[in-house]
């Protein structure tokens, strides 16, 4: 006969090797192209790219840059029950390419984000943020929040991202490419 005990103190130890599992996947994405359009169509120059990687740095390294899997909103606050990952690094190498180092966390929808790839789902990451967009759809000011995962069926470009015009005709949007 078991012990409740045993049984579980059993289940706890196999819990805390899962965690950790999960805790040891990181993933190395590449985020966007300077001067180059997404498909939302916005255009970043490197110099904003530069800046705004700049500015997030401080909350990267106090692990605070925490990110979604599939987010069904574009808000600056990130929906805990989403959250999948902390962003790790974030960088702009010398082609111009913002990169992202994402470390898993053990939270019930990174349990989702697992099936989903093991049934061989695909995945494509995103920079959230906000700013304002000029004319020819170029990326005039931007802050970043997070960098979230994207299943294949959802478009990392949703369509609260279309840029509005302004009563002074200047547009703005929140983006996410």
């Amino acid at each position: 006969m078991v012990d409740r005990g045993e049984a579980h103190a059993k289940e706890l130890h196999e819990a805390e090797l899962e965690r950790q599992r999960i805790e040891a996947i990181t993933m190395e994405v590449d985020l966007l192209q300077a001067d180059v359009p997404m498909p939302s169509g916005n255009t970043y120059s490197l110099e904003l790219i530069e800046k705004a990687v700049a500015e997030i740095q401080s909350h990267i390294e106090e692990k605070r840059v925490i990110g979604e899997f599939d987010p069904t909103s574009n808000l600056p606050q990130v929906q805990m029950g989403h959250a999948t990952h902390i962003v790790e690094k974030l960088e702009v190498t010398e082609d111009g390419t913002m990169t992202a180092t994402l470390r898993l966390m053990a939270t019930k929808r990174t349990s989702d984000l697992l099936r989903y790839l093991e049934a061989g789902g695909e995945i494509k990451a995103a920079p959230r943020g906000f700013g304002e967009v000029g004319d020819g759809n170029v990326i005039t000011e931007y802050s970043i929040v997070t960098v979230d995962l994207h299943s294949a069926h959802q478009p990392a470009s949703a369509p609260w991202d279309v840029p509005e015009k302004s009563d002074d005709d200047e547009r703005t949007t929140e983006t996410t490419d």
